[in-house]
């Protein structure tokens, strides 16, 4: 796992969480950022579990 790839998913991670109150904005700034820093399978990975957990908390 890249310092590039880390640093990518926790840019993302704030980003996602700093939009969760927002409802689907949090897919919206997540869709950007993976293409951004292109890193589907791990992103993808990480954006399922965020989905699930923000729909189980909303």
């Amino acid at each position: 796992f890249l310092d590039t790839q880390k640093e990518a998913l926790d840019a993302l991670k704030k980003e996602c969480e700093r939009a969760n109150g927002n409802g689907p904005l949090w897919q919206e700034c997540s869709l950007h950022l993976v293409s951004q820093y292109n890193l589907n399978y791990m992103a993808q990975q990480y954006f399922t579990k965020f989905k699930n957990l923000s729909q189980k908390y909303k």
